[in-house]
């Protein structure tokens, strides 16, 4: 159950930030600088049906997917596999395993697009959003894209989670809490 929790901690995603991200040519590769004015490289061995993290049906896709697009509450070190933070700056594992608590970055942005200008940082608010709109099937955007979480629901991610499920502790911290 612990491990679930864990890796959908780090594998939901939240938010995308606009960072410069620039690769070096090589002879053998022709990568544009700036790939995030020019477009994409995403190789993966399997069916891409979406780019929406939220909506894929495998963790092959998810992983590579929602790294590239969104940053997470937390990410594994490669090399370790240990959890590193990512959006969540640190977190406490309380009620022996039971309880997770998670402190978030305050400088989280959103991305800005020509149709969207941010006018504050992510906090908790927007975890707890995320997530519900998952977990509640009477959640005004639940049905968005179709109301259908495939790798979500596999995982009975809803069901390891108390009827309180995600709560707002203050602006920069949620809990989630577990029922085993």
């Amino acid at each position: 159950m612990r491990l679930i929790i864990l890796w959908l901690l780090f594998t939901f995603s939240l938010v995308a930030q606009a960072n410069d991200v620039s690769y070096q040519d090589t002879a053998a590769n022709d990568v544009p600088k700036n790939i995030r004015q020019n477009g994409f490289i995403y190789c993966v061995n399997g069916i891409v049906t979406t780019f929406n993290p939220q909506l894929v049906s495998s963790g092959l896709i998810v992983d590579p997917l929602a790294a590239q697009i969104y940053d997470r509450l937390l990410d594994v070190d490669p090399f370790t596999y240990r959890l590193i933070p990512e959006v969540a700056s640190r977190w406490e594992v309380l009620d022996n395993g039971a309880t997770y608590r998670l402190t978030l970055r305050k400088d989280v942005k959103f991305q800005q697009t020509p149709w969207f200008t941010p006018t504050r940082n992510m906090n908790a608010d927007d975890v707890v959003f995320s997530f519900a709109r998952m977990f509640e099937v009477n959640h005004p955007y639940h049905y968005i894209n179709g109301g259908h979480y495939p790798y979500f629901d596999s995982l009975q991610f809803a069901n390891s989670v108390q009827s309180i499920r995600i709560r707002k502790l203050n602006d920069y911290t949620v809990e989630f809490r577990l029922n085993a």
